[in-house]
């Protein structure tokens, strides 16, 4: 009888000699939930310092609150900002601070949090915009640290806890120049960002008149900046920007 040994078998090369690695996770990954992370920290403190314990400012500013309560009355008072329920006196400052805390006191009634939650949140509003400003150009350290100056900034804070005109207008002020860098970088489309902007500069004259023009040169002088070029029809751009910012903020005013 013949002995037969089989051949051994072929190594299957399909194999890998080794488990492969674990999959890393994507730098991108981290690099898109770093930036998160920051600017709800500085949301949350400037939020946390401008509604802690904000009952014990009782109705806050008393003029603007009895203002309030009348505009709360009907919606003639309220278009009017009237400061008497009879209708008879308006308030001597523009409207849209005092329409913002009506509604809420209209939803909520009359009371500490109605009255005063609307300017925190402004007030936080404007730290989480101003980071992502910042953001883009400088880089996350820096977005975090500009926002976490205004909001620790003891006179932001003090007035971001009074029903007063003074967090809109900040708001409303970072919101131009938010859209104004908005019209620098995309020069396809700036004509929206630039009408955007002189809206909120707007609304910033009807919470506080004149202290929202004050802004205006530097606006004006981003959109020229933002311009390349030293031709004739650089300046024919500068100049076409400049003049719908000026008929936006007027019209808007």
């Amino acid at each position: 009888m013949a002995l037969t040994l089989d051949a051994p078998p072929a190594p299957n090369t399909d194999v890998p000699d080794r488990e492969p690695a674990p999959a890393v996770p994507s730098p991108a990954r981290h690099r898109f939930r770093r930036p998160q992370a920051g600017l709800v920290v500085v949301t949350l403190v400037s939020f946390a310092l401008n509604a802690w314990a904000l009952s014990l400012n009782g109705l806050g500013n008393q003029y603007y609150a009895a203002a309030t309560r009348s505009m709360t009355t009907s919606w003639s008072n309220f278009f009017f900002a009237s400061l008497d329920p009879g209708g008879f006196i308006t308030v001597d400052k523009p409207p849209v601070a005092l329409w913002i805390a009506a509604l809420s006191a209209r939803v909520f009634g009359v009371n500490s949090w109605s009255l005063l939650l609307p300017s925190a949140l402004a007030g936080a509003a404007a730290v989480a915009l101003l980071w992502c400003i910042v953001r883009p150009r400088f880089g996350t350290v820096a977005a975090t640290v500009a926002g976490l100056v205004l909001a620790l900034s003891p006179v932001n804070v003090a007035v971001n806890r009074l029903n007063i005109p003074e967090p809109f207008l900040l708001l409303f002020l970072v919101a131009a120049a938010w859209a104004t860098l908005k019209a620098v970088d995309d020069q396809h489309h700036w004509l929206r960002w630039v009408l955007v902007a002189g809206a909120f500069v707007g609304l910033a004259f009807n919470t506080k008149m004149l202290a929202a023009y004050i802004v205006g040169p530097a606006l004006a002088l981003a959109l020229v900046v933002g311009v390349a070029g030293v031709g004739a029809a650089a300046w024919l751009a500068r100049l076409k920007r400049l003049g719908v910012l000026l008929a936006s903020t007027l019209v808007c005013s």
